[in-house]
């Protein structure tokens, strides 16, 4: 499954939705560093997307970095409401 959305992400780089679903499948097998670097493409690249955010939020509360877990929320609920 890992080479299937690497293998997307290598046909389309840009495509921030690729990142999501690696940064996904890497957070359920809680592989934290891999899943905080996707999650941070997948907004880099698409900074309206407030389930990323959310995600990422959600394992800065796991690290205990509550600062930037906070700021995720934020955003996140804020771009869910637009």
């Amino acid at each position: 499954a890992e080479n299937n959305h690497k293998l997307s992400i290598v046909f389309d780089p840009k495509e921030s939705l690729y990142h999501k679903r690696l940064a996904d499948f890497y957070n359920e097998l809680d592989y934290t560093d891999k899943a905080l670097y996707e999650y941070e493409k997948a907004i880099e690249l698409n900074d309206k997307d407030y389930i990323s955010l959310l995600e990422y939020g959600k394992l800065f509360m796991e690290m205990e970095d509550y600062f930037n877990s906070k700021l995720c929320f934020k955003k996140s609920m804020i771009l869910g409401n637009n």
